[in-house]
């Protein structure tokens, strides 16, 4: 009698429990067409599908597979893989999927447009991030940097660049040179309105020896100027034109298969301003003239064409050593 008693007061207990619990509003049980809607029906309703075996409980808005036990977490019925899970409101008991995936393997990475997490201060226009891409382009001297950039670190050491002594390197293929007559080649490019570029010396090593050049005009002649003035000389390399002073000439230069050595001096002014001689400048031009103009090297045939002959192998460097300065 005391056992079946006992087993009576435990059952009313349960039963006074379940009633409190309204367990109608907490646990349903249906096939799966007779389910209702997640939002219908309070968040953490149970409902068992017969038709299917399983338990699933509402989060308000839909059905999530439900675990059994009252400290288990409930994820969504799929999921994405090696995605990074994350909660959902503030329960602690419902998770989702975040989209954020950590790639297989012990040194796995992060994939997702995130990339609001890291932010670039200022405005390093040579540095952009894109989702996880930081991207690192080339330095603009002239807007990236300001104050003073010391030579060690590609920079001049002074404040402005102007009348620094500055270098240009160019070097000639066998085309190139066999074109001098109708293309030139720029040796120093245009420097800014409002300056201009002063060649102070030339050094040129010319590598003939594969082959002489023909076809070369008696009085034709090659020489550095300005692009837009391009009848005025800074320096003549060789001019079988003139004989004072005794100038190296053109026949000989680019006629002989050899190697030659050969530095030009443009500032050094000759006694006759009206003449172009080699290592002249002529002494009265419009500064207007050569405002922003690059310099090249140019060869004046008279006439003749191209040059012909030559090598493939054949080239001519030119080293320049000029100022920009301003009108």
């Amino acid at each position: 009698m005391e056992t079946l008693w006992s087993l009576a007061s435990l059952f009313k207990k349960a039963k006074k429990e379940l009633k409190d619990m309204r367990l109608d509003e907490v646990l349903l049980r249906d096939d799966r067409a007779s389910q209702p809607t997640a939002s219908s029906v309070a968040a953490g309703t149970l409902y068992f599908v017969t038709d299917e075996d399983v338990i699933e409980q509402s989060n308000g808005s839909s059905w999530l597979a439900y675990s059994g036990t009252g400290d288990a977490v409930v994820g969504p019925a799929s999921a994405t893989d090696n995605a990074i899970v994350r909660y959902d409101g503030t329960t602690g008991k419902l998770a989702q999927d975040s989209g954020i995936t950590i790639a297989d393997g012990a040194t796995g990475t992060l994939a997702g447009s995130n990339s609001g997490d890291v932010t670039l201060a200022g405005t390093p226009d040579y540095i952009t991030i894109a989702g996880q891409v930081i991207t690192r382009g080339a330095v603009d001297l002239t807007a990236d940097v300001s104050g003073v950039l010391p030579v060690a670190n590609g920079g001049t050491g002074v404040s402005s660049n102007l009348g620094v002594i500055r270098t240009s390197t160019v070097t000639l293929t066998n085309a190139q040179i066999l074109s001098l007559p109708t293309v030139p080649v720029t040796v120093i490019p245009a420097p800014g309105a409002g300056l201009i570029n002063m060649p102070l010396w030339y050094m040129l090593k010319a590598d003939f020896s594969g082959g002489a050049y023909t076809n070369i005009h008696a009085s034709g002649y090659a020489s550095f100027a300005w692009a837009g003035i391009p009848t005025l000389a800074s320096g003549y390399i060789a001019n079988d034109a003139s004989t004072t002073p005794a100038l190296t000439r053109a026949s000989t230069f680019f006629g002989t298969a050899t190697n030659w050595y050969h530095i030009l001096y443009p500032l050094v002014f000759d006694t006759d301003p009206t003449t172009n001689e080699w290592g002249v400048f002529p002494s009265i031009f419009a500064v207007g003239d050569i405002d922003n103009e690059l310099l090249w090297l140019q060869f004046n045939n008279n006439g003749a064409g191209n040059l012909t002959g030559g090598n493939a192998a054949n080239t001519l460097k030119v080293v320049t050593y000029y100022t920009v300065e301003p009108i």
